[in-house]
C-alpha cells in the first residue's frame, strides 16, 4: 500500500511550516541587549541583567515574542527599546542624535501605530531637564537635541509614511471601534471587570504585577542609592 509523505514522517517531527521560526529569538535577545545596555549605565551587572529580563515579562514584550502578529511588531518593540535607551543618555555634543533618529525610523517603520504611541510618550522624557537646577542653555540643549533627533527620524520614514498617509481611504476602522475598543481592557481591571468581563486574563493580571513590583523594586533601589 502506498504511503503518503505524512505518514512517512517520523512521530515528533514537524513541517518546516510549522516550525518556530528564528525571528522571535532575534528579537526576544536584542530587546534583552538594548535594555541590559540602557541599565549598565545607571546599575550594577546584577541588577541590569535582573532588569533587562524583567523587562522581557512586559505584557506587550510577551505577547509580542510568542508569535503573536508576525515579524514587524516584534522588530518595532526592539527599535522601540533602542529609543527608550538613547533617550535616557544627554548628548550635548551634537546637534543631532543619530542613534536615537534611527531607531525611531524603525520604529515607525516597521509598525507605525507603535510608533506613534512612542511619539506620544516619549518627549515626557526631556522634563527632567526642563526641571533641572543647572542653568537655563545647559536645561534646553538636550531638549532641542532630542527635538531635531525625533524630526529627523520622522523625516526618514516619509518615502513609507506619505503615500500610506495617502491611503487611509483603504483602512477599515471598525473593529477597533466596536469591539476591540481601549478602554474595556484596562490592566488591573476593577470596575471594567464588572462593566466588560474579563478580556486577557494574562495580559491583565499576571503580567502587570510583574511590571508592578519592579517599578516598587527600581523606586526602592534609587532611594537606597540617593542615602
Amino acid at each position: 500500500k502506498r504511503m503518503n509523505s505524512s505518514s512517512s514522517r517520523p512521530p515528533n517531527s514537524r513541517p518546516a511550516s510549522a516550525r518556530s521560526p528564528a525571528w522571535p529569538s532575534v528579537c526576544r535577545y536584542g530587546s534583552l541587549s538594548v535594555a541590559y545596555t540602557a541599565l549598565r549605565r545607571f546599575c550594577p551587572l546584577s541588577w541590569s541583567l535582573a532588569g533587562a529580563t524583567v523587562v522581557q515579562a512586559a505584557p506587550m514584550t510577551f505577547m509580542l515574542f510568542h508569535l503573536f502578529n508576525g515579524l514587524p511588531w516584534g522588530l518595532s518593540f526592539t527599535a522601540a527599546t533602542a529609543a527608550v535607551a538613547f533617550s535616557l543618555r544627554i548628548n550635548t555634543r551634537r546637534f543631532v542624535d543619530a542613534p536615537l533618529a534611527l531607531a525611531l525610523a524603525v520604529l515607525v517603520g516597521t509598525h507605525t501605530l507603535s510608533g506613534l504611541m512612542m511619539y506620544t510618550c516619549l518627549p515626557f522624557v526631556n522634563v527632567r531637564h526642563l526641571i533641572s537646577t543647572e542653568e537655563s542653555p545647559r536645561r534646553l540643549r538636550p531638549v532641542l537635541v532630542w527635538g531635531l533627533s525625533a524630526l529627523l527620524g520622522l523625516g526618514l520614514t516619509m518615502p513609507y509614511l506619505l503615500p500610506a498617509l495617502q491611503a487611509r481611504a483603504l483602512i477599515r476602522p471598525e473593529a477597533w471601534i466596536t469591539e476591540h475598543v481601549t478602554y474595556n481592557a484596562f490592566i488591573f481591571p476593577t470596575v471594567t471587570y464588572v462593566i466588560f468581563g474579563m478580556r486577557w486574563m494574562t495580559f491583565q493580571w499576571p503580567l502587570p504585577l510583574v511590571l508592578l513590583a519592579t517599578a516598587l523594586t527600581v523606586t526602592w533601589y534609587l532611594v537606597k542609592a540617593r542615602r
